[in-house]
């Protein structure tokens, strides 16, 4: 998963379920989209255009990460940008038995140079 997603030009159900049958509201609440999904017209059937061009970036990126979950390999690695959203990734140790998680994120710092930190977890 990069920092431009790839999605579909389709619903945000689709997106994640690709054609599986999965309990796509246990993936919503994975990556915090739930309630913002709950609030559409049409739900879960919303129609999210080329490229998911009617979500903000961060929909984007939790839309396709719920995708990533919903289809979980062994061994996740996520690099992210902010470290706010490596808070919320923790969240995941809930929802992820089995799966051994890799969370890297980076920060600018003062001097424009970039520090990393690494989260590891194993569930």
């Amino acid at each position: 998963m990069g920092h431009d997603p790839m999605l579909l030009s389709d619903s945000i159900k689709n997106n994640i379920c690709l054609g599986d049958d999965i309990d796509l509201d246990h993936y919503l609440k994975m990556v915090c989209l739930d309630q913002e999904v709950g609030e559409l017209k049409k739900g879960p059937d919303t129609l999210i255009g080329n490229g998911g061009m009617t979500l903000s970036g961060g929909q984007q990126q939790r839309l396709a990460l719920a995708r990533t979950l919903a289809h979980a390999k062994p061994i996740i690695v996520l690099v992210l940008i902010s470290q706010d959203f490596t808070t919320q990734t923790i969240r995941l140790t809930v929802f992820l038995p089995a799966v051994f998680l890799l969370c890297m994120t980076f920060q600018k710092r003062e001097d424009l140079s970039f520090s990393s930190g690494t989260f590891i977890n194993s569930f």
